[in-house]
């Protein structure tokens, strides 16, 4: 019986002994004025920085938050109801940190680490190597879209990218910020978008395991987001629609939800043909309206431009082409001197209205090819033109080639007839013409 006794003691001091000496993990101070009761708060976050996951707590408790050497790995959390000091020792739980309050202001810093206990001095130990950093992710190259289409595959790294009037599709990452302007984005499944994603006048997709880690802002455009697509920041939509609330659901799914999951992406591609159609329709209805204008005020110049169209079409792309390339070289040129810089301005204003007329002209040929037979009113053979560029403009690879082709030719015709007349001739052309 003694010797049993004297075992069992032995055993509960050795415990008490591994008890006492077992170091803390972690150790969260708080200091200031923490009130005993707070609202509790609820956390939904899933495989995003530590940093994030602060900001968002702070947003849900009302703190002004500043943090000092933020943890930045990854947690999942999935809490609700919970007070918000004891959210904030689940975040900070791995490292020292002092978290000090002062009225809604909540400071974060790295607490000193404690001093181990002394202890009888032992041979060092063989230091294992130093594991070889990460490689870094490759920061990519900026890509900007006008009026075409562009897609980052699932392999490629690109850093700022920009739409104006195309659209685009992010398969792989973007180190930077995604910009919309009239156009449309589309952040498709394990697509990450690390800085943030603004949207001006255009659409923007997430499906289901996109991810943008920054803040999301829509002005005057569209956000359609899938319900497990993640937004790290904040969401601000003033003007614009936006599908589906963006409420996360970790929970595991059932065939209801894939249902519905897949619903709302048939909805979301139907979404998409149809702004797509809207955006194009909208865009001929306007050229028609410019070019009925131009015909109304200057027939006879239109009628300059549209036989040299209908004569030398070949003649007019080439001069379009070398025309363009001069016309860029000058404004780059301007733009060196502050001087420059306002011509330039003007002359690309400028430019920009007469290639439009020279489009029209061009749109007014080939609708008066088509319908000459049945009438000759400009402005139908003008609505002409600009439904059949609406149509093939809308085929894949070839209306791309379609509408550059009509660009070129409309600002070769302008420089083939010096504007349709309105600069002078030179002496030369002067002597060319009155040759026999």
């Amino acid at each position: 019986m003694k010797r049993c006794l004297s075992g069992l003691s032995c055993l509960v001091l050795f415990l008490v002994a591994i008890l006492v000496a077992r170091p803390a993990l972690a150790d969260v101070q708080f200091g200031g004025d923490w009130p005993t009761t707070d609202n509790a708060v609820g956390l939904d976050v899933d495989g995003v920085p530590r940093s994030i996951a602060l900001k968002r707590l702070a947003d849900a408790a009302g703190w002004s938050l500043v943090v000092a050497d933020a943890p930045t790995d990854p947690v999942d959390l999935h809490l609700k109801n919970q007070p918000p000091r004891k959210v904030l020792s689940m975040l900070l739980a791995e490292g020292r940190y002092v978290a000090t309050r002062d009225g809604d202001l909540v400071s974060i810093r790295k607490g000193e680490a404690a001093s181990p206990p002394a202890r009888a001095e032992q041979p060092a130990l063989p230091v294992a190597p130093p594991k070889p950093p990460p490689p870094a992710i490759r920061r990519g190259e900026d890509r900007n879209v006008t009026g075409g289409e562009l897609r980052i595959g699932t392999d490629e790294v690109a850093h700022n990218v920009t739409v104006y009037g195309g659209s685009v599709d992010v398969l792989g990452t973007v180190t930077g910020d995604l910009s919309v302007l009239g156009g449309r984005a589309r952040v498709a499944k394990d697509g990450h978008v690390q800085g943030n994603a603004t949207v001006i006048g255009g659409s923007l997709r997430m499906d289901d395991g996109a991810t943008v880690d920054g803040d999301v802002g829509v002005v005057g455009g569209s956000l359609d987001r899938a319900d497990n697509a993640t937004i790290g920041g904040a969401v601000t939509n003033s003007g614009g629609g936006t599908s589906n609330g963006g409420r996360h659901h970790h929970s595991s799914a059932s065939p209801d939800r894939e249902e519905r999951s897949e619903r709302v992406e048939q909805k979301g591609r139907l979404r998409t043909l149809i702004e797509d159609v809207g955006d194009a329709t909208t865009r001929a209805a306007l050229l028609f309206v410019f070019g009925a204008m131009v015909i109304a005020l200057a027939s006879k110049r239109v009628e300059t431009l549209r036989v040299e169209v209908a004569t030398r079409p070949m003649r007019s792309f080439a001069l379009g082409v070398l025309g363009s390339i001069a016309a860029l070289a000058l404004a780059v040129a301007l733009c060196v001197t502050v001087v420059g810089i306002p011509v330039a301005v003007v002359g690309v204003l400028l430019g920009t209205v007469a290639a439009y007329a020279g489009v029209a002209a061009v749109l007014t040929t080939a609708g008066e090819a088509l319908l000459r037979h049945r009438t000759q009113n400009p402005y139908v053979h003008l609505a002409a033109g600009c439904a059949l560029l609406l149509v093939v403009g809308s085929i894949p690879l070839i209306g791309g080639l379609v509408k550059a082709a009509v660009a070129f030719i409309g600002i070769g015709v302008l420089i083939a007839t010096r504007g349709a007349g309105i600069l002078p001739p030179t002496s030369r052309s002067q002597d060319a013409m009155s040759r026999p």
